[in-house]
């Protein structure tokens, strides 16, 4: 596959990505506050490396919550 099919799937896929996963938002509410608490104890400079983010909303609220 070349870089642009791959990119148009993505697209495809991602468009409908949150609202499909929207019915588990009380697992992601829960994982997000448990995340803040293993977040809070890190160093204001610690790095996290997260895999497979998909569309990145739990990222983007995690970044959000945790600016540094």
């Amino acid at each position: 596959m070349r870089n642009g099919e791959i990119k148009a799937i993505f697209d495809q896929q991602a468009s409908s990505d949150d609202e499909r996963w929207a019915k588990t938002a009380p697992i992601w509410e829960a994982l997000h506050f448990l995340l803040e608490g293993v977040f809070a104890e890190l160093p204001a400079n610690a790095r996290i490396l997260s895999i497979g983010v998909g569309t990145g909303e739990e990222m983007s609220y995690l970044a959000k919550r945790f600016p540094q």
